[in-house]
């Protein structure tokens, strides 16, 4: 299938919203509506790329990280249809997700709450957090190295806290998760009870969507994935990736290419890869998606933020 990109210009240079007719994955992974894989405006996988982008109704929501139109981390609201844009906060953060219309993201001194409707943030967690994913009106987050959790309001949690862990994944009843002594993923229940090892080879980055695990594998770099069950390993990029995101309808990822460190997309099988030089030249180009399209900024696009 021949591929189309598209810039979306609204979103002036701080981000591009990406569109390629990437083929879906017929044998491993589902091909139900994308709107049944958000939870809360975004994807685990969103969340894992610092979750800089969320949807709410027809709109995306996004940290703003170019120059210009509005100031350097605010957040704008922008409608991909209509190119229309506003803003929704003079300073924002990262890792965000929409509940019962409130945003809630993170900075370096906590958790904020800010309802849609007023902009006015509050602190809810006086705490600095990492990949905040909201599920069962519970907060989970990588805080010091371990897994945490906490209730909307920054209320206390019955939890037991899951120590040296990262990439967290919320999922299908479950935490998975990165044990960062070994690198394997492993999985534990909503309460941080009964950890196991689910995967006994190291890895970098994985995503669980379907069933399926995504990841990046530590002894070659390339992405690969298989099923819960561990079945049916294949190699999905052959190439040393430094980071990635995946849905349903696609792939994007960032490898060396003749030289250069460049933004790839391609479908989530691995087929149909398109290099994508918009973007320069990123030690890693993180991708928010939604269904076949992509906010993508470099990380140095957030080296300014406090």
């Amino acid at each position: 299938m021949k591929k189309k990109l598209f810039v979306f210009i609204a979103i002036i240079t701080a981000a591009a919203l990406m569109f390629s007719g990437c083929s879906l994955m017929e044998n491993l992974v589902g091909t139900d509506s994308e709107e049944e894989v958000y939870i809360n405006g975004t994807t685990t996988g969103n969340i894992l790329n610092y979750g800089f982008a969320v949807r709410y109704g027809d709109a995306l929501i996004f940290l703003y990280t170019g120059q210009g139109t509005y100031d350097y981390g605010s957040v704008v609201r922008s409608n991909p249809d209509t190119g229309e844009s506003s803003l929704v906060l003079e300073q924002g953060g990262l890792y965000m997700s929409v509940v019962d219309g409130c945003l809630y993201y993170c900075r370096p001194d906590g958790v904020y709450k800010a309802p849609l409707d007023t902009g006015e943030p509050a602190l809810v967690l006086a705490q600095n957090v990492s990949l905040l994913q909201i599920q069962d009106a519970k907060m989970y987050f990588i805080r010091d190295g371990n897994i945490g959790c906490a209730g909307l309001d920054g209320e206390a949690a019955d939890f037991s806290e899951i120590e040296n862990a990262g990439c967290l994944n919320v999922y299908g009843g479950a935490i998975y998760y990165i044990d960062t002594g070994s690198g394997y993923i492993c999985k534990a229940d909503m309460d941080g009870g009964n950890k196991e090892t689910v995967y006994d080879q190291s890895v970098e980055m994985f995503y669980v969507i379907e069933d399926v695990i995504y990841f990046i594998d530590s002894a070659d770099g390339y992405i690969k994935r298989m099923t819960l069950a561990l079945e049916s390993l294949e190699t999905v990029v052959a190439d040393a990736c430094s980071g990635f995101n995946v849905n349903g309808q696609g792939l994007y990822y960032t490898r060396d290419v003749d030289g250069q460190s460049l933004c790839c997309n391609a479908g989530a099988d691995g087929y149909q890869e398109t290099v994508i030089t918009d973007f320069g030249e990123s030690a890693w180009h993180i991708a928010c998606m939604f269904g076949e399209g992509a906010v993508v900024i470099r990380e140095e696009d957030l080296s300014g933020l406090e």
